[in-house]
């Protein structure tokens, strides 16, 4: 098999990106990035005179394949020798997720909300996109913006980037709206101080977000207090937010196996945090904390998470004024 650089290396200068950009286009740390190029050749970016990193789009591309292949539960050491064609092939082998019984089925205007949404993607008319879903978000509960809108826009971009029909830029400015949408309705959403308290954030080197935006917003629409801290926090910072805001529950999204710094990281926030404090994780790579965070309830779905905040929520009750 050959190199799946080799022709990368021969590409002209344009069109390049930085190590920090890459990370942002990719959801991929930029530890992450430089581990993987000293010890696996993963891609083989350019460098400036002064020596940063260089990347192209097709090393951007080739870095977005493997990330969906590790969400989907490969190891970087199976993919990184892989050429493009092998990687696409992979995942074809996977097949899209069943909808569960517990999300019902979207109404007719809801598809059009989708729909609508798409069409303005695709044609980089960013702001019509965000007036969409702006307005849909009007009249919708959270729940139903989750799972009617949020997530079956979310599969579709990366379905139809898979397929070529969607470049780097319509999937960054995506990621861009729905970033923003969910943020700023998880803090209008989010209850009083009587309600029951959850954070929800993720470690440090964990750059991907949208697991934790929508568990966010599923506790949001259940009624709990969310502190929303977002990705890459150590966890230092997470225990004390967890201490100052009072909450009972500490909700953590990790998607990317294999970073160097989660073991000592998730060991740190186990100590940190005080025993009573319940602790819940979710994501891809959510198996890789059973040893580390030996109290750690592992939530495998949205619908599941929904379910098991629906319980505790009964059992907590509403706060003491």
């Amino acid at each position: 098999m050959s190199s799946p650089t080799h022709s990368e290396m021969s590409e002209p200068p344009e069109g390049r990106y930085r190590i920090g950009a890459v990370a942002s286009l990719t959801g991929i740390s930029a530890h992450a990035l430089r581990v993987w190029e000293r010890r696996y050749q993963t891609v083989c970016p350019a460098r400036t005179p002064g020596g940063d990193r260089l990347y192209s789009e097709r090393d951007v591309a080739r870095l977005q394949l493997i990330k969906r292949l590790l969400e989907r539960g490969h190891t970087i050491s199976e993919l990184a020798a892989l050429e493009k064609a092998e990687l696409l092939a992979l995942l074809e082998r996977h097949a899209a997720p069943a909808r569960t019984t517990d999300a019902p089925e979207p109404r007719p205007g809801l598809l059009d909300v989708r729909q609508a949404f798409m069409e303005a993607l695709a044609t980089m008319e960013f702001e019509k996109a965000e007036r969409v879903l702006s307005r849909a978000a009007v009249s919708l509960d959270p729940r139903s913006l989750v799972f009617d809108i949020v997530v079956p826009i979310l599969h579709e971009v990366g379905d139809r980037w898979e397929r070529g029909e969607l470049r780097i830029a319509h999937e960054h400015a995506a990621s861009v709206i729905l970033r923003n949408l969910l943020g700023a309705l998880i803090r209008t959403f989010s209850s009083d101080e009587k309600a029951p308290g959850i954070v929800v954030s993720a470690p440090a080197e964990e750059v991907h977000e949208f697991g934790a935006l929508l568990a966010a917003m599923i506790a949001v629409s259940h009624g709990w207090r969310v502190t929303y801290l977002g990705p890459n926090l150590p966890a230092a910072e997470i225990a004390h937010v967890v201490e100052v805001r009072g909450a009972q529950f500490l909700l953590l999204s990790l998607v990317l196996s294999g970073e160097p710094s989660r073991e000592a990281e998730l060991r740190r926030l186990n100590e940190l945090l005080a025993p009573e404090t319940r602790i819940i994780v979710g994501g891809h790579a959510a198996g890789e904390a059973s040893a580390w965070l030996p109290r750690a309830r592992q939530i495998s779905s949205l619908e599941g998470l929904e379910r098991f905040l629906k319980q505790q929520q009964d059992q907590i009750g509403p706060r003491p004024l």
